[in-house]
C-alpha cells in the first residue's frame, strides 16, 4: 500500500468542523470543505469535497474545558496519472477532543491559551473501475486511528450578544500515536507514530437579542502524515510487506453554527 493509498485514507482527516471554541455554552455547526488539495510521496494526488456537522461545550470558568466531537463524510477523485482516473473513495471521520485553557482579558479582548488531547478515526471505502496489478490504491477498506495532541491560542472580543464578536484560532497537533489497519492480502496493521497539523480559523458572532446567537468562519488546515513502519501480510501461504507513504494535504471550507 502506498502513493495514492494514504493520499485516500487521509484526504478526510482533517476537514473537521469545530463550534467556536472558547465561547461559553453548547455550539452547534455544519461545514462544508470545497477545498482538498492531497499529495502523496509517489506524487499521486486526490481532489475531493467534504461536508459534517459538530458539538462543542465549553465551561465558563476562568480556567474552562472544551469539549467536542464532529462528524464528517466526503469524497475524493483521483487527479493524476490518467491510468487511474478512474479512482474514487468515499470516507468518514470521526474526531473527538477534551482542551483545558486560561483565559486573560486584555483590554476588550479575550485571549486564551490551551492544550489537549485528540483522536481521530477515518475509515475509507476504495472503489474503482479497474485494478491492475501495478495500480497501488487498489485496497477495499482501510482505517486510520490517531491520538494527537492540540496546542492553540484563541483570540476574540468580549463583546455582549447584542455586539459584533470575531474570534480567531490557531492551533497545532503533534500525532502521539496511532495505526493503519488495511483489509488487502489477508489485511495488516502498521503502527503510525509521527505526524502533524495545524489548523487556523477565523470568524464572527452576529449580534442576537435571544439567548443563542448565530456564527460564521472559515477555516484552513494542513496535515503532514509520516509514512508508518512496514508491516507483513500473509495472503496464500505468501508473506508480503506492506507500507504506506508520508502523506501531505491541505484543505479549506466554511463552517455555521449556533451557540447556546
Amino acid at each position: 500500500m502506498k502513493g495514492l493509498a494514504v493520499v485516500i485514507a487521509v484526504s478526510m482527516l482533517s476537514t473537521v468542523s469545530m463550534a467556536d471554541i472558547w465561547e461559553p455554552g453548547l455550539g452547534v455547526s455544519v461545514n462544508f470543505a470545497p477545498i482538498h488539495e492531497i499529495e502523496g510521496s509517489s506524487g499521486n494526488s486526490m481532489d475531493g469535497r467534504s461536508y459534517g456537522g459538530a458539538l462543542r461545550y465549553s465551561t465558563p470558568d476562568p480556567i474552562p474545558i472544551s469539549a467536542g466531537i464532529s462528524y464528517q463524510r466526503g469524497s475524493s477523485n483521483h487527479s493524476g496519472d490518467p491510468a487511474y482516473s478512474s479512482a474514487s473513495a468515499n470516507s468518514t471521520v470521526i474526531n473527538a477532543d477534551l482542551l483545558v485553557g486560561k483565559v486573560f482579558f486584555p483590554g476588550n479582548l479575550e485571549f486564551v491559551p490551551y492544550l489537549g488531547l485528540g483522536f481521530r478515526q477515518m475509515s475509507q471505502h476504495f472503489s474503482s473501475d479497474s485494478y491492475p496489478d501495478d495500480n497501488d490504491i487498489a485496497t477495499p477498506k482501510r482505517t486510520h486511528r490517531h491520538l494527537y495532541v492540540p496546542v492553540g491560542l484563541y483570540l476574540g472580543s468580549a463583546q455582549p450578544l447584542d455586539h459584533f464578536d470575531f474570534y480567531l484560532s490557531a492551533e497545532y497537533r503533534r500525532v502521539v500515536m496511532g495505526e493503519v489497519s488495511l483489509r488487502k492480502n489477508g489485511g495488516s496493521h502498521l503502527t503510525s507514530n509521527e505526524g502533524h497539523g495545524v489548523r487556523t480559523e477565523m470568524g464572527v458572532h452576529f449580534p442576537s437579542d435571544l439567548s443563542f446567537n448565530m456564527y460564521a468562519g472559515v477555516y484552513y488546515e494542513w496535515w503532514d502524515v509520516y509514512a508508518p513502519d512496514r508491516g507483513v501480510s500473509v495472503s496464500a501461504g505468501l508473506a508480503r510487506a506492506e507500507t504506506e507513504p508520508r502523506t501531505k494535504q491541505t484543505s479549506a471550507g466554511v463552517t455555521l453554527g449556533l451557540q447556546f
